[in-house]
């Protein structure tokens, strides 16, 4: 979408309203009234942090940090400047994520490109993270360990992870084309896109021409985990903007969870751990689903900021691994 809009008529918070300066027009205007007419028109549409997101799009527009934006309140953008900030500020108004519209995303202090084709990052997943990183803690130099990433999205996890430990061995796999294209430019952006693999296809499926069976220490996911009758009640930037096969898992939300469940078994070691992120309401679940396929042992529901259950960790503990080492101690 162009980030041009069309003046309008006086009463739609765009144009009009002769003698009101800080309403965004085709004119001649300072940047602190543009900041201030977007925070006007940000509120009337019901935006919770209008006065951030103004700040936020008016910064990125002229390439500055909040702090420089401030001194530059006097300074005069010429009408076709104005109109392009109208554009932004019209979108978000529209309820369109502010992330979408800057292209960007913060996670874990890194900037990654994000757009409509993938979901954008949330706190919850930089906990998953830095979950992910507790194996590679007093990790023997030599050492190396084999993660996956199903889902990647944006590739936020992999990324990640490979900027924070140099022994990790990654894959990272994804269904939509559109989604590892961006995954591959983050990776490229901070430096690991030859330490990460990126596979299209549908979960653990890409992975088996890797000979991975077996031999994954970590097996870690922010699936769709939505179930498909709360889509309509998700805030509008969710339910209108973000990709619904990243959301809808299903009439209850776990039928993506279920499936990694299951799948994980074929490729993590004996002793590979598991770490999903779940839903509201699911923990219980999540975890009757794990006790009944047995050779999961150690199960952990972690929870969020917000002290929700938010992650699901298991070690891979097969039966026949508990008869060796069974044997082993007779």
């Amino acid at each position: 979408m162009s980030d041009k809009v069309s003046p309008a008529g006086p009463g739609n918070g765009v144009a009009g309203a002769a003698g009101n300066t800080d309403v965004l027009g085709a004119r001649p205007m300072s940047v602190q009234s543009i900041l201030n007419g977007s925070t006007k028109r940000l509120t009337a549409a019901g935006i919770e942090n209008a006065r951030q997101d103004a700040e936020f799009l008016l910064a990125d527009f002229l390439a500055c940090d909040h702090l420089k934006l401030f001194t530059q309140g006097a300074k005069i953008l010429n009408p076709d400047d104005v109109m392009k900030v109208a554009g932004r500020v019209e979108r978000r108004a529209a309820r369109c994520p502010l992330q979408y519209i800057l292209g960007h995303a913060e996670f874990l202090d890194l900037s990654f490109r994000v757009s409509p084709h993938v979901l954008i990052p949330r706190p919850e997943t930089e906990q998953l993270v830095q979950e992910a990183l507790k194996p590679f803690e007093g990790l023997p130099p030599d050492r190396r360990l084999t993660v996956v990433d199903l889902g990647t999205g944006s590739g936020v996890i992999a990324v990640s992870l490979a900027k924070r430990t140099q022994q990790a061995r990654l894959f990272a796999t994804d269904l939509s084309p559109e989604a590892l294209a961006l995954a591959r430019e983050n990776a490229a952006t901070h430096g690991v896109e030859e330490r990460i693999t990126f596979l299209a296809g549908d979960l653990f499926e890409p992975l088996r021409p890797f000979g991975l069976e077996c031999a994954v220490d970590l097996v870690c996911s922010n699936p769709p985990y939505i179930a498909e009758a709360d889509h309509p009640t998700l805030p509008p930037e969710v339910r209108d903007y973000e990709p619904r096969g990243a959301l809808l898992g299903g009439p209850d939300g776990l039928a993506v969870v279920r499936r990694i469940l299951v799948g994980a078994q074929a490729f993590l070691r004996p002793h590979g751990h598991l770490l999903v992120e779940i839903g509201f309401g699911q923990a219980a679940a999540v975890r009757e689903f794990l006790e009944s396929l047995d050779d999961y042992d150690n199960i952990q529901l972690l929870k969020d900021y917000q002290g929700i259950e938010r992650l699901v960790l298991a070690s891979y503990y097969p039966w026949s691994a508990r008869l060796q080492s069974s044997n082993q101690e007779a």
